[in-house]
């Protein structure tokens, strides 16, 4: 009697450690937007920092890399003071920045998680470029 009641405890058990380790290990698509909400977050800030800092500095040129979550696959740097960050073709974020200038619309693929560019200070902002 015992051994029967120890066997339904514990099978009862494992059936609910598979079923909730299987129903917690998918990600809804809810929580992978704020995955990539909070590494955009980091992107965002880094970046903005960057400008922010080298725009004073004039015709002062750093090379700077920065990271970026491999969800995103292309970020483009716009005539318009914007840059977009997208996934498959489609824009996931998108934000102005002020401060930062480019000469022609460009896009970088991130490569192991990094890009690589070129920040030149030019007095009252920054411009980008791929670092070549």
């Amino acid at each position: 009697m015992k051994k029967r009641l120890f066997n339904s405890i514990f099978f009862g058990l494992f059936l609910i450690l598979i079923y909730g380790c299987s129903e917690s290990a998918e990600v809804t698509p809810d929580e992978q937007r704020d995955y990539w909400s909070q590494d955009y977050q980091k992107f965002k800030v880094n970046f903005e920092s960057t400008i922010n800092v080298m725009a004073p500095k004039f015709a002062s040129i750093e090379k700077t890399d920065f990271e970026i979550n491999e969800n995103y696959d292309e970020i483009c740097f716009l005539k318009s003071k914007k840059y977009i960050l997208k996934n498959k073709g489609e824009k996931i974020h998108s934000f102005d920045i002020e401060k930062m200038y480019v000469d022609n619309d460009f896009c970088v693929n991130p490569i192991g998680g990094m890009i690589t560019l070129r920040i030149e200070g030019k007095g009252d902002s920054a411009n980008v470029s791929i670092w070549e």
